[in-house]
């Protein structure tokens, strides 16, 4: 009974984010097993983030902010509207484009940072201009 509440006590959550990261080949594929053509799949790597908010952290329009760094040093940017509680989105990449690091982000309206959620190897990216 007391390690129940216990666990009840301490299993807060910290991070409303839970991150996937997914690597696609073309052996994934059943048109690969079959031998048909599939020219609508490539392999990519793809993130799947889903979030869960509690309701008063809603009361300003939130957005998701999904930065990226890809090897090469190549740096994108994505924006997404979060407009419920819960939910998820898929961010896709082509596999030329490898994958190294992410940061998401929830920033509210008045540029207030809701939760920020990072890949263990996040750091900022260093340009160097010569």
């Amino acid at each position: 009974m007391l390690y129940l509440l216990f666990l009840l006590l301490t299993s807060c959550m910290q991070h409303h984010f839970h991150v996937r990261e997914i690597q696609w080949e073309k052996s994934d594929f059943a048109s690969s097993h079959l031998g048909t053509p599939d020219s609508l799949r490539e392999e990519r790597q793809e993130l799947m983030v889903h979030w869960y908010f509690p309701e008063d952290l809603l009361k300003e329009q939130l957005t998701l902010e999904c930065t990226v760094h890809f090897f090469g040093g190549k740096e994108e940017l994505f924006l997404y509207p979060i407009s419920s509680r819960f939910g998820s989105k898929s961010f896709s990449f082509p596999s030329q484009n490898k994958l190294l690091t992410y940061r998401l982000r929830a920033i509210a309206e008045s540029g207030e940072i809701v939760d920020n959620w990072e890949h263990q190897f996040w750091t900022k990216l260093i340009s160097l201009d010569r």
